[in-house]
């Protein structure tokens, strides 16, 4: 009896360039007008309605599509 393969899993990598000082690339991950400027893909616009950076904090945001 032949047993079933589980399929590979997708690996994907994300990069973008930019050249901030130390406490510009900070502010893009740690904060909620940081993140809203570049996380999300091209077209779509990001909304954060919690952050909290503390050991078991979360990050809650959202990104509507914007065609329906």
């Amino acid at each position: 009896m032949a047993t079933a393969q589980k399929p590979a899993r997708a690996q994907f990598s994300i990069e973008r360039t930019y050249d901030p000082t130390v406490e510009e690339a900070w502010a893009l991950w740690t904060t909620k007008t940081g993140i809203e400027s570049w996380w999300g893909p091209e077209g779509f616009g990001v909304t954060v309605a919690s952050l909290d950076l503390r050991p078991g904090g979360e990050l809650i945001y959202d990104v509507p599509n914007p065609e329906p």
